[in-house]
């Protein structure tokens, strides 16, 4: 009786994987309709960070802004999300003392 089910079951977890991968490395378009990687965010994010005043690093809720703004559609939990897969640490263990 196991086996009448097992084949099915691993089409539809196939499927699910391939349509997770397909999902998640789809690009972002902006309202420009300009194709908009995660790659290329991270690139703005990264940036953001290495101009930023070290005694006094952005927030995530600002980068976010300063991306909203510069017509990237994201939102907080996606920054956070691309800072530590960069391995950025959190703005208090980016703050410089003078």
């Amino acid at each position: 009786m196991l086996k009448k089910y097992a084949l099915p079951i691993l089409i539809l977890f196939l499927v699910f994987i391939v349509a997770f991968l397909i999902l998640r490395n789809m690009e972002i378009e902006d309202n420009n309709n300009e194709e908009l990687s995660p790659e290329i965010i991270k690139l703005r994010i990264t940036e953001f960070i290495e101009n930023e005043d070290k005694t006094n690093p952005l927030q995530d809720s600002t980068i976010t802004n300063k991306l909203q703004e510069a017509g990237y559609p994201v939102n907080e939990e996606t920054v956070i999300k691309y800072r530590k897969e960069l391995d950025i640490p959190i703005p208090s263990k980016r703050r410089k003392k003078n």
